[in-house]
Formats: structure tokens, sequence, C-alpha cells
């Protein structure tokens, strides 16, 4: 188990909601591995100490409160920060903007099913100007599917859940490099088709 998560654990079973809501909200501006404690949220409410239902809503409203925090930063001081600091946006850059705006619903949706790619799907998505209630229909909707299928995961294997938590770091890693490896294929694409 992550040496980090270890005391929350027990925590998580004396303030329940308003400690897995702040762990949440931290993880989404911080990045932090969150899946261990998700996880144990839906073995505990499989023996009854947790609500399901209350898991995923306290859980996804404070993940997209964050979201939308970095979002609103992103999309409202991005621009001037980096010209203040002089940092020029190379033509790679401006064609994923230009990419992701183009595929906005989807690629929001899907970074926030693969740990590490949510912040920086957030972060470009304020910086190409996404509409903030598209960005929050999206990402409310890749929120839930993802809390969603590990407190269901933690739910199922109840006390084993351990077991699982152990190995959601190598699925975490092989999911990021299928995400990367599509999205590469994808923009290939979408380069070509635009130049040609």
């Amino acid at each position: 188990m992550n040496g980090f998560f270890a005391p929350l654990l027990s925590y998580l079973l004396i303030y329940k909601y308003a400690l897995l809501a702040g762990a949440i909200f931290m993880s989404g501006i911080v990045p932090i591995p969150v899946d261990t404690l998700l996880i144990a949220a839906g073995a505990f409410a499989s023996q009854g100490y947790l609500s399901l239902a209350l898991s995923l809503v306290s859980a996804t409203a404070a993940n997209v409160a964050a979201d939308y925090l970095v979002f609103l930063i992103a999309r409202r001081y991005g621009p001037p920060v980096l010209r203040l600091f002089k940092v020029e946006r190379s033509r790679r850059v401006k064609s994923i903007e230009h990419y992701i705006r183009d595929h906005a619903g989807i690629t929001i949706f899907l970074t926030r099913l693969v740990g590490g790619l949510d912040i920086a799907g957030t972060i470009f998505s304020g910086l190409a100007n996404i509409s903030p209630v598209f960005f929050l229909v999206f990402d409310t909707l890749g929120n839930a599917a993802d809390i969603a299928a590990l407190l269901f995961l933690g739910y199922f294997f109840g006390a084993n859940w351990q077991a699982i938590s152990n190995n959601t770091g190598t699925v975490g890693w092989i999911l990021l490099a299928a995400a990367l490896a599509a999205f590469w294929f994808s923009y290939r694409r979408f380069q070509k088709r635009n130049s040609g």
C-alpha cells in the first residue's frame, strides 16, 4: 500500500466524505495518487462504513471543483503569464491547442481517465480557450467515470481491495502509454488532414 495514504485510511472512517473530498480536491491541483484511497472507500462501502453513492458524489464534485479552478486559472492567466516570461508558444504547442479545440469533448473526457494526463489536459483546455460550460460537462462525465470505476473496483473486491490497489499503478502506466499512443496517432492524422 502507498505509504502516503496509510495514515489517511483510519481517518477516512472517521471523517468520511470530508476527508475523501479534501484529498481528491488536492489531487486535482497537485498530482498525488488517490487511486488507493478511492479503492479503499469502495471497499469500506461494501462493508457498510461508507455510502457508495455519497462517495461517488463527494469525490466527483471535489475533483470537478479542482479541475475547474485550474482550468479557469489557465484560461485567464495562462497567456499573460506566458507573455510576461516571454515564453513563445512553439508551433507544436499551438498545434496541440488547435487539436484540443477541435476534439475538446473526447480529449477532456479521456484525460480524466488516465492519471497524469488530467492536469495537463486541464491546463491545455484552459490555454485553448475551451468554453467553461463545455469543459464542465465533459470534465464531470470523465471524472465520474474514473471515480466510479475505482470505487466499484474496491466495492466488488471488498476485503481484498489491497491486492487490487497494489496493481493499479501498473495498470495506470499501461493506460497512460496507451492514451499517449492514441493521442499521438490521432494528432498525426489531424496534422496530415490539415496540411493537405
